[in-house]
Formats: structure tokens, sequence, C-alpha cells
């Protein structure tokens, strides 16, 4: 975007003369002109940041309160795009479920009264 890379600067949108835009919509809207690319919006930036962060496993209520959404509805257009969520509660549950294994059961054992052998039941 830096004008074919012949001006330097510290700035991703300059002008032709190297100095920032005073704009970022301008100077968004004329990078993107420079480089070829159409239909594209500045607030696709922030769709793609947050599909990138959903997609790396980003806690949907972080991502929620990053984006500054009030409510869960608009975040939850990035779920789709998240690891499989429930994967991480199923391995906490086999994990738990497995110290949970049923112990074996002690054996009753009665003793007869006339030959004091032993019957387990």
């Amino acid at each position: 975007f830096r004008n074919g890379g012949s001006v330097s600067s510290d700035f991703v949108f300059v002008n032709q003369y190297g100095r920032p835009w005073k704009s970022i919509r301008e100077g968004f809207v004329n990078s993107c002109r420079r480089a070829g690319i159409k239909n594209f919006r500045f607030h696709d930036l922030r769709h793609t940041g947050a599909s990138l962060l959903a997609n790396g496993g980003c806690d949907i209520l972080k991502l929620q309160n990053m984006l500054g959404h009030k409510n869960m509805t608009m975040t939850q257009r990035y779920s789709h795009l998240m690891p499989d969520s429930y994967q991480q509660i199923r391995d906490v549950q086999k994990k738990v479920m497995g110290k949970l294994q049923p112990q074996k059961q002690p054996q009753l054992v009665i003793l007869g009264k006339s030959s004091k052998k032993k019957q387990a039941i």
C-alpha cells in the first residue's frame, strides 16, 4: 500500500508524498484503489480480525467484550468459525467421569448358624 514501495514512511496509509492521510477513510479508500482491491470496506477489517480470533479459539465472551457488542446475538455470528467449543467440555467430563468410576462393591458375607460357613451374596 505504500505507493508501490517508492515512498518510505512509518505510516501504512500515506499519500503520494509519504504523508499520512488526514482521514483514515480517505486513506483506506485510496490505498484499496491503488492496490486494485474492490468491494472492500474498512469495517471488513474488523470483521476479518474477529473471524481470525474466533477461528483461533478466542473465548466468545471475551470476543463479545472486545468487539463491544451489547448482546451475544451479534457475537454469535462468529461462532461457526470457532473450534468445537464443546470438545473442551467433553474432555473435562471424560476426565471427571474417569475419576468417578464405580468402585468394587464389598461383598456381604453371611455366616451360617450351624456350619459357620461363609456365603457370599
